[in-house]
């Protein structure tokens, strides 16, 4: 019996070896494997094909597709949001499509919008009462949107977005003393669109991963300033994109009375830039201190 990658030439095996040999291949290699797990139900499989599929062709659409049906399948929403947007924004024609395979999510519109949650007592809790649209909190998802939280308001969910959408314009201004935005997962600042956010005057916003101007062609812009304002990232911060790839343009400014504080590490990127104009970087990183702020000229302050 002959062998092809070191297993018996058969449906299986063909896929164990587009498997063990994909990196070596091509995106598409990756993608037919990532395709015949989804058809055999193999779901975690297909998933671990496709990512490899994006990693080795960052422009296949089609593999970010599949992949957000896959983890569709195995509930994990905030996944398939993200890789289904990718696809989106690399082949705009495939929205159609997605929206009719997804029927958890809405249909965008190009809408205005604004939500101010004001005064000590007031809350806006996203709780999952829809698989999809749930967790995550989107300012100026298809259109311009504003989020506003002042005078001791409160505001949680899971993913946070602004300026989710490409073309998309999206606002959010954390203001006042006992005002928060609690993020219990990533939190973007210009995802596929353009997103300002601003905490002044004791404002305190929370994530994990603090991306800004996450996607090509987004633009973020991020603000903390006035005694007792903060942002704090329990894990990393990375201005333009992600560790693994270019993004738009990003910009943190910290000013007096700021405070930014990152567990893990901060990453800036080509179009990245962060200006501390009087204000603190509290980072947990001293790799990112003895070098990329000494080489920027900041001060940065080690925890732990």
């Amino acid at each position: 019996m002959t062998t092809y990658c070191g297993g018996p030439r058969t449906t299986s095996a063909l896929l164990d070896a587009v498997g063990c040999c994909w990196l070596a291949i091509s995106s598409n290699a990756a993608f037919a494997a990532g395709y015949l797990h989804a058809a055999m139900g193999n779901h975690e499989l297909a998933i671990g094909a496709l990512k490899s599929a994006t990693a080795i062709g960052p422009d296949n659409a089609y593999a970010y597709y599949y992949m957000g049906q896959q983890l569709d399948r195995l509930k994990r929403y905030p996944e398939a949001i993200d890789a289904y947007k990718s696809a989106i924004a690399i082949k705009p024609d495939v929205q159609p499509s997605f929206l009719t395979a997804s029927k958890h999510l809405p249909p965008q519109t190009r809408d205005n919008g604004s939500v101010t949650v004001t005064g000590a007592g007031s809350t806006w809790e996203n709780k999952e009462n829809s698989p999809l649209s749930v967790w995550s909190l989107r300012v100026g998802d298809g259109g311009t949107g504003q989020l506003t939280v002042s005078g001791g308001g409160q505001v949680t969910n899971s993913y946070g977005y602004i300026g989710s959408q490409a073309g998309s314009d999206g606002t959010a201004i954390v203001m006042g003393a006992g005002s928060t935005w609690t993020n219990s997962s990533n939190l973007d600042v210009g995802d596929f669109g353009q997103g300002q956010l601003t905490v002044s005057n004791g404002g305190r916003v929370t994530s994990t991963d603090g991306r800004i101007g996450l996607r090509a062609g987004s633009i973020g812009t991020v603000a903390v300033g006035g005694p007792g304002s903060t942002w704090t990232n329990s894990q990393n911060l990375v201005i333009d994109g992600t560790d693994v790839f270019e993004g738009g343009t990003g910009t943190l400014q910290v000013n007096p009375g700021g405070t930014v504080t990152v567990a893990g590490t901060i990453r800036i990127r080509a179009d990245g830039t962060l200006q501390l104009d009087g204000g603190t970087i509290v980072a947990d990183d001293p790799h990112l201190c003895q070098s990329q702020c000494t080489r920027l000229g900041l001060w940065c302050v080690i925890v732990g």
